[in-house]
């Protein structure tokens, strides 16, 4: 991970990496995709199902953030 000294804050977020007693299946949902013509730009929806299982023998506290792709189309 990398540190930036230059963010000052009272907590400091490390990421340590995977823990495989928690799972994770991302999936695209075909059914609740679309696309529309808006003016001379086509817009497309696409929806993806996110699925955590915790096997662990106790609770957890989880923070989940996904990335959201920038299309590369100039």
């Amino acid at each position: 991970t990398v540190i930036n000294p230059n963010v000052i804050a009272d907590t400091l977020d490390l990421a340590m990496g995977r823990d495989n007693a928690i799972t994770v299946k991302r999936s695209r949902l075909k059914d609740k995709e679309s696309s529309k013509l808006l003016g001379s730009e086509i817009v497309r929806t696409i929806a993806y199902e996110l699925r955590i299982k915790n096997n662990k023998s106790k609770a957890i506290n989880l923070v989940m953030e996904d990335q959201i792709p920038v299309s590369r189309d100039g």
